[in-house]
């Protein structure tokens, strides 16, 4: 109970939940304006216009972690073990960013303009492939704040610079422009969000000077270029279902479907990458220490996955049939099936995401990018059947199995240190997970909110008593209750 007392809940864990929560501050707000900006998108685009403007923002972030060279890990992991690393590794960083970044984007927008016969699907992804290397500038700069865990300024840019690309779309989609019109605006925006995030970084004392001296970038690129071959597995399992869709089937409509259920998905996919962003420079610290803390972490997180992912994809088989329509419109209807399981795909997505950045926390990147190999493989054989047989419902299965390969192999790799155990982090859970669900399909002919009510409520009470709450973790949880109640009674008396 100590380690994980001492580790998890201790101080190591207070500093990550403090940066990631302006990370996740300023990815939230980011996710609520473009919620806000979906909703606006539907209603004016319909689900063809929705899906092909969806599917450019898949081509072009498909390809962004290659440009992103694996250098923002290890940014985080060095100035994380060192806390006073210089500013030249920052300065060497960049330089090999904008180098990089400059032949990505060149190979995006050739492959795009090449790969497309409509002119206007070329010109979209051509301005794409300008919005991936500000995009990559910008995201860099997030991770530089992380590594020296400065995160709110990532929050103050985001505050900034998000709102003012949706009310330059907005703008434009009520002026009778049309997805070029917003690929512009993203491109610009996320430009001017670089250019802050470099002047952020001189603010922190980082100085930036781009440097034609490159010792040491052969040590750079080994460690790198397997993060970002892993980096890329992970990436074409969240942007490259929506690829493939658009390749294996006709159905133009069908893509505007699967693209709304990719981008509520992806709302519940930042919570554990802003965990593990601002938890990079801990767990390296962790890691170097040898102390098994990262992967108590890795623990928690992935049994919490299944407490949220189940918590909210239950009630959403009885509300998205009125909650899809009322924000998207009717025409969105259809993605109202999907949405359960767009949530419930949080679950292997955040045991990848975390059982990841452990590893290239241990600078062992291998394993990651084996196990996002048979993700990526298993989404591949699986989409063209599953897609060809049952439509969009098949591709959201395909890859939820792709993901769900990704999640079980690292974490079963993991449990191979007798740290953590693939029982208790993976199989319980599921089962506590089916017999929730099996509950729910069994009730949801009586009635839907009965069902919910009670699927919900028997997955808590298994969760607490099976297990899927470890024992020291309820004892800290009622530690804060108890401490919560007596504040309560005393603010009470006082009154």
């Amino acid at each position: 109970m100590s380690a994980l007392r001492d580790g998890v809940f201790g101080s190591g864990v207070t500093s990550i939940l403090h940066n990631a929560g302006y990370l996740l501050g300023g990815r939230w707000l980011n996710i609520i304006v473009r919620f806000g900006y979906a909703v606006i998108l539907t209603r004016l685009l319909g689900p063809e216009r929705y899906g092909y403007f969806a599917y450019g923002i898949s081509w072009y972030l498909a390809l962004q972690p290659v440009a992103g060279l694996g250098l923002d890990v290890i940014l985080g992991r060095r100035i994380g073990q060192a806390r006073e690393a210089e500013s030249r590794l920052v300065s060497q960083t960049l330089t090999l960013k904008l180098l990089v970044c400059t032949g990505v984007s060149l190979t995006c927008a050739v492959t795009g303009w090449f790969m497309e016969a409509r002119m206007e699907m070329r010109l979209l992804l051509l301005i794409f492939s300008v919005a991936l290397f500000g995009r990559s500038i910008a995201m860099w700069a997030e991770f530089v704040f992380a590594a020296y865990e400065r995160t709110k300024f990532a929050l103050h840019i985001n505050a900034v610079f998000r709102p003012l690309e949706v009310a330059g779309g907005v703008i434009g989609l009520l002026a009778g422009r049309g997805i070029l019109w917003l690929a512009l605006i993203q491109a610009a925006s996320w430009w001017g969000q670089a250019v802050a995030g470099l002047f952020y970084i001189r603010k922190i004392g980082v100085r930036l000077r781009p440097t034609r001296r490159f010792e040491g970038v052969g040590s750079l690129l080994r460690q790198g270029l397997p993060i970002a071959a892993a980096t890329v597995l992970a990436q074409w399992m969240l942007q490259g279902p929506l690829i493939l869709f658009r390749n294996i089937s006709e159905d133009s409509g069908g893509l505007g479907q699967f693209a709304l259920t990719f981008q509520l998905f992806i709302v519940f996919s930042h919570i554990p990458v802003s965990l593990n962003v601002a938890a990079l420079p801990a767990l390296s610290r962790s890691a170097l220490r040898q102390d098994g803390k990262e992967v108590h972490f890795v623990s928690m997180l992935v049994r919490a996955s299944f407490l949220l992912g189940v918590c909210i994809g239950i009630p959403c088989f009885a509300l998205g049939q009125w909650l899809v329509p009322a924000f998207f419109g009717v025409d969105f209807l259809p993605a109202a099936k999907l949405l359960p399981f767009a949530v419930l795909m949080i679950i292997p997505w955040t045991g990848g995401v975390v059982a990841s950045r452990v590893y290239f926390a241990r600078q062992s990147p291998l394993v990651p990018f084996f196990g996002g190999l048979a993700g990526v493989t298993t989404l591949l054989v699986g989409m063209p059947f599953l897609a060809g047989r049952f439509g969009v419902l098949g591709a959201v299965g395909a890859t939820g199995a792709g993901m769900g390969v990704w999640c079980a192999a690292l974490i079963f790799m993991l449990s191979l240190d007798g740290i953590v155990s693939f029982w208790g982090v993976i199989v319980n859970p599921m089962l506590v997970s089916g017999g929730a669900l099996a509950v729910y399909f069994v009730l949801e002919r009586i009635s839907p909110m009965l069902a919910t009510l009670l699927s919900v409520a028997l997955f808590l009470i298994l969760a607490w008593s099976a297990g899927l709450v470890f024992q020291e973790e309820k004892v800290v949880l009622a530690n804060a209750c108890r401490s919560f109640f007596r504040g309560s009674g005393r603010a009470k008396r006082k009154f």
